[in-house]
């Protein structure tokens, strides 16, 4: 068994070898993804592995360097994996990377929110910067943070997730933790086209000697998400990838990376050539400075289609090769698939994708699916009363469901909007968030498919099938398990975000062989379940409420097939019919604590109550500013501010240890902090997070012959005056979120000027979690930035 585990772990060790990743000394078989080099990268922790040796050894691993995926691998190709094998391969291999996909995405959170806030702070960058001197170039929109540039990465919907540093040496670290993929730095407007390049200095010095708009995607491997993101946003705008010519690298992955990017996206390409090549010069930035911009603007004008290159199996049928595979038994192709994989030039994954959609359906399944099936409800036929209409909605929706307080009238006005919402113009998303399973989000779906009009549930859509969809069937989308599929998919995102405006509620898209182009509706009623938060964008167009697992006191009837409200679907029908005139064009009064987008989102709610009458006019306006009220929405950081003035103030004393005050502040009943964290009171480093967010951090402080670190409260007298001032009686103090432009759509390709910062899609959120003290992120005493790769496995210390 050792020599067979021994020979096992060697042969994995040569096939991460053979994917350009350097194995640890002591592989780790434990079924878990760890972290590892590769080659020419020590120390970049830029691969993962994953190997158990249960059974039949296998595991899989990864470069994120290559831009290939992940690689499934095992020890005995020649035989095959029992089923059970099988199924255990794969959910040992799914679990650890679920384990680590919520890892990447919980550091990807704390980082958004430490760019934000390092941007903020930053300051507009001179043109005599060191780097930019030495580059000859320009600082588009850049900013300076302790003397290094800083430069935004972005999303196609304009949210900002990490930052670049850029040393006078021109030394770069991306932000530990931030995401690069998808993203990008835009310089100029688009107009007819857009250069894609690597790195900051190609992109100006393409800019300033073409004009063009360029995207700047900051490396070889995200080329070609950056370019399928601005394809499917700018259909029709000529997209050029200008690629680095790194001629002096093995492979020359500059050159290779923007020719995929270009053959996938339908772009030009335009590789950089030199005179003079002694210096070893490799993109447009050195052609800049060699040539002049002249030469730039007449290398890029000349840019070309991509032709492919000759290749080593043009002679072969390849759709005669995929036919003979997928007749072939499982085991008889499992023999042939490595082999056949390396001789077509092409990932096993890719060639089981292919195999597999050619290989004869399971005669048990369908294999197209069904057609859509909407049942048109038949109105009552007597007027209904809207009172008592919205009574027994609201009725029907508590014997169900446990919920927060007022949610019951929001999700029942919301049922009554779908079949309104052509009415008005806006239709609010209804999000139903909650921090962990079992909390009533599939059952509050599933009790909405009973009420609402056209309802199409789905646990998974993709974006071209959400449109098309509401193009012909104007459903009521019930979308479950957002989480899964939803936060990285920006252009799904867009499409749902546009729904929300009935102005502008459309995608244009290309379709027919020859390209012409459509308009497709994105207008329909859509409520949206998930685990933790969806994405800043659409949770600002959302209705939200918060669901919470049911106490044992929370007595609900258990919602069965048998459970349907067939009468109530009518009397809703005939109510909207009864009042359509009414309900177009109404005006009701907002509630003065909602903000722009969220009076947009309640509108067509509040004209509802305002015509049922009776107490729901003003059990809506109570409903709106519970739920989506910005004086409502617990702001912890001036809560704490609050209370710490309270404790100051009770042990009559000007300074304290910081232990001492977050002992203080668990100490509160009714207050967060006794339970701050999974449960456990806040701590002194938890606590002085929280604070930097107001620019107070714990200091050496001496009392008496005592010297800690700790508070002085002489400290918070400025942030005590903004904050607090206003105190109503009572001590509580009026809570509001810090806005950054989150009413203004931001254009993709925004250049970020000095005097417009980056459109912020989200938040600003107190970073209590574990977010950024400085821009200087430190481990051990070093600054500690990661390149491209992911986040290490380690924790970041500040």
């Amino acid at each position: 068994m050792i020599n067979r585990a021994w020979g096992a772990i060697e042969r994995f060790r040569k096939a991460m070898s053979l994917r350009g990743i350097i194995a640890p000394a002591d592989i780790v078989a434990d079924g878990r993804i760890h972290r590892c080099d590769a080659e020419g990268k020590n120390g970049k922790r830029d691969s993962s592995y994953l190997l158990h040796l249960d059974g039949t050894p296998a595991g899989g691993f990864e470069n994120w360097r290559d831009g290939k995926g992940w690689e499934d691998w095992r020890a005995d190709p020649e035989r095959a994996m029992s089923p059970s094998e099988e199924t255990a391969h794969r959910q040992a291999i799914e679990a650890a990377q679920q384990a680590r996909d919520g890892e990447l995405a919980m550091r990807q959170t704390e980082a958004r929110g430490c760019a934000a806030a390092i941007w903020q702070s930053a300051t507009p960058a001179p043109d005599d910067h060191a780097y930019l001197a030495a580059k000859g170039i320009r600082g588009y929109g850049l900013r300076v943070h302790e003397e290094r540039l800083v430069i935004p990465l972005l999303d196609t919907s304009g949210e900002l997730h990490s930052l670049q540093f850029i040393s006078g040496d021109g030394e770069k670290r991306f932000l530990t933790g931030g995401r690069v993929r998808d993203c990008c730095f835009a310089i100029g407007q688009p107009d007819v086209s857009i250069c894609i390049c690597e790195g900051y200095a190609t992109g100006a010095s393409i800019h300033a000697a073409t004009g063009q708009a360029v995207a700047v995607a900051f490396n070889a491997t995200n080329l070609l998400s950056v370019a399928k993101s601005l394809r499917a946003m700018f259909p029709d705008l000529k997209l050029t990838l200008c690629a680095d010519n790194d001629a002096w690298t093995d492979g020359n992955p500059g050159v290779n990376h923007a020719t995929e990017a270009a053959q996938t996206v339908g772009a030009l390409l335009v590789v950089p050539t030199f005179k003079d090549g002694s210096s070893k010069p490799t993109d447009f930035n050195d052609l800049h400075q060699l040539e002049g911009s002249e030469a730039v603007r007449a290398q890029i004008a000349n840019a070309a289609q991509v032709v492919p290159a000759a290749s080593t199996t043009q002679d072969l049928d390849l759709a005669g090769e995929l036919k003979k595979l997928a007749a072939m038994s499982p085991l008889e192709y499992e023999h042939v698939r490595v082999a056949t994989a390396e001789r077509l030039g092409v990932r096993t994954t890719v060639l089981d994708a292919e195999v597999k959609k050619l290989r004869a359906p399971d005669a048990t399944q369908p294999s197209a699916g069904k057609p859509l099936e909407f049942e048109d409800v038949e109105p009552y036929p007597d007027p209904v009363d809207g009172v008592q209409l919205l009574e027994k909605i609201v009725s029907e929706i508590r014997r169900f469901v446990a919920l927060p307080i007022r949610a019951d009238i929001a999700l029942a006005l919301w049922a009554v909007h779908t079949y309104a919402f052509d009415y008005g113009e806006c239709s609010p998303i209804l999000a139903l968030i909650s921090p962990a399973p079992r909390c009533g989000k599939t059952t509050t779906l599933n009790l909405l498919a009973r009420l609402v009009n056209r309802p199409l549930p789905a646990a998974n859509i993709s974006m071209p099938s959400l449109f098309r969809t509401v193009e012909v069937c104007r459903p009521t989308l019930l979308i479950d398990e957002a989480d899964t599929f939803m936060r990285d998919n920006l252009e799904l995102r867009g499409v749902i975000n546009s729904g929300h405006a009935r102005d502008s509620a459309y995608v244009i898209r290309t379709v027919g062989d020859d390209h012409e182009p459509r308009q497709f509706s994105t207008w329909a009623p859509k409520a949206i379940a998930s685990i933790s938060k969806l994405p800043g964008t659409i949770t600002d167009r959302s209705i939200v409420i918060s669901l919470r697992r049911k106490l044992p006191s929370d007595r609900v009837t258990r919602l069965t097939r048998q459970h349907q409200f067939h009468d109530l679907r009518a009397q809703v029908a005939r109510w909207v019919i009864d009042h359509a005139n009414e309900i177009t064009g109404a005006n009701p009064v907002i509630p003065e604590e909602l903000n722009d987008r969220a009076a947009d989102s309640w509108r067509p709610l509040l004209v509802l109550a305002d015509l049922m009458g009776g107490p729901w006019p003003e059990l809506a306006k109570q409903a709106a500013k519970t739920l989506s009220g910005e004086r409502n929405e617990e702001a912890l950081g001036v809560l704490l501010l609050s209370d710490i003035r309270a404790i100051f103030g009770d042990k009559k004393t000007d300074r304290m240890p910081s232990k001492t005050l977050a002992e203080s502040l668990a100490a509160i009943e009714g207050r967060p902090w006794a339970e701050y964290r999974h449960g456990k009171p806040i701590t002194p480093n938890q606590l002085a997070r929280t604070l930097n967010e107001f620019g107070i951090s714990p200091a050496p402080t001496r009392s008496g012959d005592d010297i800690f670190k700790g508070y002085v409260l002489d400290k918070f007298s400025d942030v005590f005056e903004r904050y607090l001032q206003i105190a109503p009686p009572g001590g509580n103090q009026p809570v509001t979120r810090l806005q950054v432009n989150a009413g203004a759509d931001c254009n993709p390709l925004q250049t970020v000027t000095r005097d417009l910062g980056v459109t912020l899609r989200e938040e600003l959120q107190a970073n209590t979690g574990a977010g950024c003290n400085r821009v200087t992120v430190q481990k051990g005493g070093k600054e500690r930035f990661h390149d491209i790769a992911p986040p290490a496995d380690d924790e970041v210390v500040i």
